[in-house]
């Protein structure tokens, strides 16, 4: 059977999410929890979060077209995949995926590592914004779409036990235990945007974010985290 084509622009979905809790999932920290600790929770996976986690998400935020898109379309069949116009967050606007149930949404030039919340932020009000990590269009989508809470998991701007993605993940520190030079500077910036978006989707949306831990004691049960900034539990 050949799935119909829907390609869609966010406006769409609107609204969808009006009044629920949305969990947005990342990929740091999920080896100390199990896919099932989210069953029957609104769950928006950040690129392949889901996919290689093992768990079915209800929408896939990504904006890489086809290392993301394409990958999570052909796995999750029926599930909305909201897709950056540009890929990457970039100006270009090439012709988006040829997949089912994609939704795409505009967004200003990404900037990187130089962006600035109230610079950066589209003023077009069916536009999300996007930074170094996707982990901030995809808070945007839940508020934009309507979500009152916004719990988010997988969002570790550092290394627990020496990674900063769960094991099969794909993350080079998959093989080798080793980060590549860039990532210090990346995790340290990615963790200042996710803040200050934090900050700004909260002001414009009225919508509360907290953080969803596998972990119950603020000291992460005695693991090793490691940041630019910051050391727990480690001598």
């Amino acid at each position: 059977m050949t799935l119909a084509i829907r390609q869609q622009t966010i406006a769409a979905l609107k609204g969808a999410l009006d009044g629920q809790t949305a969990v947005v999932l990342g990929a740091g920290g999920l080896d100390y929890m199990r896919p099932r600790a989210l069953a029957g929770l609104t769950v928006i996976s950040v690129n392949s979060s889901a996919r290689k986690w093992g768990l079915t998400p209800q929408y896939v935020v990504v904006k890489e077209h086809r290392e993301e898109a394409v990958p999570n379309a052909d796995a999750f069949p029926g599930v909305p995949i909201i897709c950056a116009a540009g890929p990457y967050g970039n100006a270009d606007r090439p012709e988006p995926p040829s997949i089912p149930d994609l939704y795409t949404f505009e967004h200003l030039e990404n900037r990187a590592g130089d962006f600035d919340v109230y610079r950066d932020w589209p003023t077009d009000p069916d536009s999300l914004v996007v930074s170094m990590s996707t982990m901030t269009s995809a808070m945007h989508f839940a508020a934009y779409a309507g979500a009152s809470v916004i719990m988010v998991a997988g969002l570790v701007c550092g290394t627990l036990e020496g990674r900063t993605h769960y094991k099969g993940y794909g993350h080079p520190d998959d093989i080798d235990g080793e980060q590549p030079p860039w990532m210090a500077d990346w995790l340290a910036k990615t963790e200042r945007q996710a803040l200050a978006v934090r900050r700004e989707l909260v002001r414009r949306y009225d919508v509360d974010i907290i953080g969803l831990s596998p972990w119950i004691t603020p000291e992460l049960d005695g693991l090793v985290y490691r940041s630019p900034s910051n050391s727990l539990n480690a001598w």
